[in-house]
């Protein structure tokens, strides 16, 4: 389903290109950038913008000023997902959760705790399609 996040970011990426760590990306909603006295100015677009049809997503940002402060100094809002309700999800997300609901369930033992253990193959193979590849820390998102 659909949700915010913000990302925040000390510098600019060199080249003026931000690849985000979530897929199904569909808009990115303003970017912040701070002053050196902490003002934030906001910008829409067209001074950045969301590059259609990307995997992951990318971000042109090659037309905003750097940031003022060391630390912090941007802030990128984006909604992603599939959309506002539940049906709007891939059946194969769907069946994921319902098998990690239910290996959730039969894995809680006798005194109510939760048992560790893998989780069915099965789960990894419907959610594979669905992931990024990680090479290296890019981005601190926090979820909204």
């Amino acid at each position: 389903m659909s949700q915010s996040w913000r990302f925040v970011l000390d510098s600019l990426p060199w080249g003026g290109r931000l690849a985000l760590p979530l897929l199904q990306v569909t808009e990115v909603t303003v970017v912040r950038i701070f002053g050196a006295w902490g003002a934030a100015q906001e910008f829409t677009p067209p001074v950045y913008r969301l590059i259609p049809g990307t995997e992951p997503p990318i971000v042109d940002v090659s037309a905003l000023p750097a940031p003022g402060r060391a630390r912090d100094g941007i802030e990128i809002d984006v909604t992603a997902g599939y959309g506002p309700a539940a049906a709007d999800v891939p059946e194969p997300l769907r069946q994921a959760m319902r098998l990690l609901a239910a290996h959730a369930y039969a894995a809680t033992g006798p005194d109510g705790r939760a048992r560790s253990g893998p989780e069915p193959a099965e789960i990894g193979a419907l959610l594979a399609p669905y992931r990024l590849g990680r090479i290296g820390a890019s981005l601190t998102g926090v979820q909204s």
